[in-house]
């Protein structure tokens, strides 16, 4: 299988559950390959003509971790600032999550599930489901 990120050239990050807004935008920096800003809003604004100079969608993986500490919210800013397709990936619940970022949820294009699909959960039918739809979802 060919990985989605590749395919379109997209940047991926993957979030943990530890981290802080600084630690997000320092991981997006990298992919950027934006390094040493000392803080957020540096780092942000590297970010934001980054994406305005090469723009490529962005895959966030793990985004219910996004909720705690108001994390979507940068990533919310970053979408406003650029107009970049935005995919978030996570739990069942994450759009419930969101709901109370409404002017993160208002903003969610469309909601793509996951289904059972052989013998990788899921995983298979979301990989096909962006290959297709990537450049369309503007999710956020």
């Amino acid at each position: 299988m060919v990985s989605t990120k590749n395919v379109h050239h997209a940047r991926y990050v993957q979030v943990g559950e530890s981290w802080t807004k600084k630690k997000l935008v320092s991981e997006i920096n990298k992919q950027h390959s934006v390094f040493d800003l000392r803080t957020v809003c540096d780092r942000m604004e590297r970010i934001i003509e980054a994406i305005n100079y090469e723009p490529k969608p962005i895959i966030i993986d793990e985004a219910d971790y996004l909720i705690s500490g108001n994390k979507i919210e940068l990533i919310r800013e970053i979408r406003d600032e650029t107009h970049c397709p935005i995919v978030l990936l996570g739990e069942g619940q994450l759009s419930i999550k969101l709901r109370k970022f409404e002017r993160v949820h208002n903003r969610v294009l469309r909601w793509v599930f996951a289904r059972k699909y052989g013998s990788n959960f899921g995983y298979t039918h979301i990989s096909r489901k962006l290959d297709k739809s990537i450049l369309k979802l503007s999710v956020i």
